[in-house]
């Protein structure tokens, strides 16, 4: 692969091109060892973005091949996106091995990692649903209240009212008029719950 460099006018230089002696060079070889991953990051997201990160690296054309690599820069101006009210932010990550399959202009995937917590409970955030200001998710005919931490688009945090290996829906279930809410640290639906179960009962 070779790289031209090209006239004043932008057009690459070629057969019949002037090459001045103090300025000699017509073509580049790029080093093919040290790729880079460019992507860009919503306006949204970018905040938790740092230089130092590390990335897991996907290849469209070869979708079983995992790289990695680390955040090198973060842009401090966004980019419109065209025909999108929207900004986004490039984000240059260093791709960490070399591979003879990487090629210049391939379409990657990358997604950082911005944080890390270990021995968590977390649920996928469908699974989470809301009344008011509690939180609570579907489990055993009841409405549990739990407290949730920190998300991301997929999953959510569980801090507490669940234990690991507690099952709940994803879903809402049919008929759940009627179901009590537990409240944390409370194995008794409330008694707001009870009156108005009563009511309708009656």
């Amino acid at each position: 692969m070779l790289i031209y460099r090209r006239n004043w006018d932008g057009k690459k230089m070629g057969v019949g091109a002037q090459i001045s002696t103090w300025d000699n060079i017509v073509a580049t070889l790029p080093d093919l060892s040290k790729m880079i991953s460019k992507t860009y990051i919503n306006e949204i997201d970018i905040s938790k973005v740092k230089t130092g990160q590390t990335a897991e690296i996907s290849i469209d054309a070869f979708p079983h091949k995992k790289l990695t690599g680390i955040v090198a820069e973060v842009a401090n101006i966004g980019e419109q996106i065209q025909g999108s009210n929207a900004k986004v932010f490039e984000v240059i990550i260093h791709v960490n091995e070399f591979d003879s399959i990487l090629r210049p202009a391939m379409t990657t995937k990358n997604v950082i990692l911005t944080k890390e917590f270990q021995n968590v409970l977390f649920l996928p955030i469908e699974a989470i649903h809301t009344e008011g200001k509690v939180s609570f998710v579907y489990k055993d005919n009841k409405k549990v209240e739990v407290a949730t931490g920190e998300s991301n688009e997929n999953y959510i945090i569980i801090k507490e009212g669940l234990k690991e290996g507690d099952e709940v829906y994803i879903s809402i279930p049919k008929d759940t008029d009627g179901w009590p809410i537990v409240h944390l640290n409370s194995s008794e639906p409330s008694q707001e719950t009870k009156d108005r179960n009563s009511k309708s009962n009656g």
